[in-house]
């Protein structure tokens, strides 16, 4: 079974119990008591909370109360890859890094699971592993981690030339041009050029 090859369990992954100083007020932050949801229900949730935090943050559940509702998702959905990636995107927005790069190695870790345990057809599931390092690389380079974000920026750029998925090779080799030390200026231009074709932002 996939959770033992991985030594994954529910009882390993906890969301950061630790908050930055300024998200500690909880008597602001209280949802009260909810229901289950189901695990259409909690997909519908996560994509609007990952939509919102991207779009239009102020929308988007404090940092405090998202966590919150994302630890009672896990604990009746424990295997949902995006619930792990939402945690991840709340972490970076609360600057805590040790537990935005926990929840991201979870999510690739479950999705690496949920692949292996159910077929899932032609590229689709390859491709959630590009983007996984394409964020990988994006994550390290907010850090400072240059040598890491170059060495996941590479292999995503790999991965999507075998997968001819220019979308992710675009924003792969983007970030590889903003890592690389020297003048860029031809590489940036051309970067931008092929966004432009690709109507990337």
């Amino acid at each position: 079974e996939c959770e033992s090859d991985m030594e994954l369990s529910n009882d390993e992954y906890k969301l950061p119990c630790s908050l930055p100083q300024d998200y500690l007020n909880t008597s602001e932050h209280s949802i009260g008591e909810r229901k289950v949801m189901t695990r259409k229900q909690a997909d519908l949730f996560i994509a609007r909370q990952a939509a919102l935090i991207q779009y239009s943050e102020a929308n988007a559940l404090s940092p405090v109360d998202l966590q919150n509702e994302l630890g009672e998702i896990l604990k009746t959905n424990p295997e949902l890859p995006e619930a792990y990636f939402l945690a991840y995107l709340n972490g970076l927005r609360m600057k805590e890094y040790s537990g935005a790069v926990d929840s991201l190695y979870s999510a690739s870790n479950h999705l690496i699971c949920g692949i292996n345990s159910v077929k899932i057809p032609g590229d689709d599931a390859h491709k959630s592993f590009r983007y996984a390092d394409l964020n990988l690389a994006a994550l390290h380079a907010r850090l400072g981690h240059s040598n890491e974000a170059i060495s996941a920026a590479n292999e995503a750029v790999m991965m999507s030339q075998e997968a001819r998925d220019h979308t992710c090779l675009q924003h792969a080799l983007s970030w590889l041009t903003r890592l690389s030390p020297g003048n860029n200026l031809p590489l940036i231009q051309l970067s931008i050029a092929k966004c432009e074709e690709l109507s990337l932002s």
